[in-house]
């Protein structure tokens, strides 16, 4: 596993956080929401991906 820097790990704990905020968000009712909010865990799936990377 790669050692992160004090910024790498904040930047990688915001995106854990949003991607936790998001994925609620894709059970949601509205189906405008849920697509949206699944495109956007997407994303942040690859930014956690990437910070992770040597």
């Amino acid at each position: 596993m790669k050692n992160n820097d004090a910024r790498t790990n904040e930047l990688l704990a915001q995106v854990v956080e949003r991607f936790r905020l998001h994925s609620k968000k894709v059970h949601s009712d509205d189906p405008f929401v849920a697509g949206i909010a699944a495109q956007i865990c997407e994303v942040e799936l690859w930014e956690m991906w990437a910070l992770t990377q040597s």
